[in-house]
This record gives C-alpha cells, structure tokens and sequence, in this order.
C-alpha cells in the first residue's frame, strides 16, 4: 500500500471510531501511531474529524517488543455455530480456577464504543458494504486494543478472547472477497504487533454449523445475526480463510475438531493451552537464568491469583 492509500485508510478508520464515539457520549481524542517514509505519523481521531502529526519511530518499535514479553493472548475462532463461546467460557472458568489472572473479553465488543459497533455489524437489517463492515471491526478493535488487551498483557494476565483479528481475515478477507492482502494491510497499522500468541479454530462443516446457530437461536428466541444471515456460501469461504491461516500459521492457528461432544473438544483445548503456557513459563525460566536473575515460579511471567477453594 503506498502512502497515500495507508494514510486514506487510517481517515477512514479514524471517522468511524470519532462517529462511533460521539453516540457513545465519549468526545476524547485517541492517538494510533502508524509507519510512513518519514517516520511515525499519528491519527489523533477528535468528533469533528482527525488531524495528522509525525514523530521518530523509535518508540514504537520499543513498545512493540514490551508488549510482547508479558502475558499471554489466546483467541477463540470460528464460523458461527460451532460452539466457540461455550468452550470459551469453560477455558476461562478452568484457568480462573487453576490460579491465573485472566482477561476475558470478546469482539466485536469489549469496550463500550466496541459494544456500540457490535450493535451496528451484528443487525440484520443493516446494509453494510465488506469495506465498511471491516472498518467498524478495526475501529473498535483499536480501542479494545488500547482500553483492555494491551493494559492487560502489560500486567502479566491472560488475556481470553472471543474472536479477535484472525476473524477478519476469515470474514472479510475470505467471506467477503476483499482478501488477506487487504486485511492485513489495516491489522499492521491497528494491531501490529500485538497478536495472539494462540488462536483456537473451533472447525466445523457450515452446513452442520449453520443447523446448530439455528437451533440456538430458536432456543434463546432471538433472530440470526448478518453473518449468520448471510448463507451457506458465506460460510464456506470464511471456513476456507480459517483453514489457510491454519496453514500459514500452523503453530499459532490451531484446528479443533468441532464436531465431536462437547467435553472431548473442552480436554483438547485444556491440553493444547496447558502446552503452551508451560512452553512460555520454561522459557521465562530459561531467560531469567541468563540474565542471572532470582527464579521465576511455576507460572513465570504470568500474573497468578489465589486458586479458588
């Protein structure tokens, strides 16, 4: 993307979060530093509009790696009835109870402005083009980013999140056609760094997902959301844009085999994250004696509670 293009589409993306955040009632200004030939530019997003400022590089190549070496972010992924949020809610209640401080949240969603755009991507009625839709996704993903998951990981948490920017690749950049090129060009300058260190892909065949959205809509007595709306088709190429990024991405994409009852795919995951975060306490273990540092814990690096009696 050159710099006119990258620059078009922060504006695009500073007005959404302005719009958003002036019906929220919150008139601040937010700041997102993103890469330029020259250096460093900032958004600074006000209700009225945006405005364009430049700084040197170097603090956020600083903050990049900061975030990096603290917490650790899980995301759970998937087409729409695959049962993502149930095992999301179980692998919060096991790790609360095995003694880590969690994080969960969830998207689109997470912060106030965030819940706001929920309201506006999740409507039926609601005639929404794929560029627009992957606008509001990564407005409110900038601040669930700066509100939530980044404080978050600075403390040392586990941060759990249903959905996060994976999706977008998935929906947008898969389901809607836009493609992962143009996905990604706008989750370097929102996200960067900041991924998730392990993205759970519940994976299910969209025709049986699509039965199971509709049995629980029907048991909850609410209506089908715009993706779920959308159609089989739909479905089928979001599951291929998950199934690609598993392919790229094979040791951070992770496949879960939906299909199967509900407690063998709640023993997988418990076992792929124990893995992981054992993985990422052996390797603070291992830094910390480098550096000739006292010894981490069991559960170095990791912000830990009092386990639940």
């Amino acid at each position: 993307m050159n710099g006119t293009s990258l620059t078009g589409a922060l504006l695009l993306l500073a007005g959404f979060s302005s719009l958003v955040s002036e019906r929220a009632g919150m008139l601040t200004s937010n700041r997102v530093w993103i890469p330029s030939f020259t250096g460093m530019t900032t958004v600074t997003r006000w209700s009225g509009g945006a405005t364009l400022e430049t700084r040197p590089p170097q603090k956020q190549r600083r903050q990049g790696k900061r975030l990096k070496s603290r917490g650790f972010f899980i995301s759970f992924e998937g087409i729409d009835g695959t049962g993502k949020s149930t095992q999301f809610r179980r692998l919060v209640r096991t790790l609360r109870r095995q003694g880590y401080t969690v994080c969960a949240t969830r998207e689109p969603g997470g912060t106030p402005v965030g819940e706001k755009v929920r309201a506006i991507l999740l409507a039926d009625q609601e005639n929404l083009s794929a560029l627009t839709e992957l606008a509001l996704f990564y407005a409110a993903r900038a601040q669930h980013l700066e509100d939530v998951i980044r404080p978050a990981l600075d403390r040392g948490e586990v941060v759990v999140s249903d959905r996060f920017n994976d999706c977008s690749f998935a929906y947008q950049g898969s389901g809607r056609g836009l493609g992962f090129r143009t996905v990604r060009q706008i989750d370097r300058v929102i996200c960067g760094p900041t991924q998730p260190d392990l993205a759970l892909v519940l994976d299910l065949d969209p025709h049986l997902a699509l039965e199971r959205a509709g049995a629980r809509d029907r048991r909850q007595g609410s209506q089908s959301n715009r993706f779920e709306a959308a159609g089989l088709d739909f479905q089928r190429h979001t599951r291929l844009g998950y199934l690609a990024l598993a392919r790229r991405e094979p040791e951070r994409v992770r496949l879960i085999n939906a299909g199967r009852p509900r407690g063998e795919v709640e023993a997988e995951i418990r076992r792929v994250v124990q893995e992981r975060l054992a993985e990422r306490s052996q390797a603070e273990i291992s830094r910390s004696r480098k550096t000739g540092s006292r010894k981490p814990g069991p559960k170095a690096g990791l912000s830990v509670e009092k386990p639940a009696r």
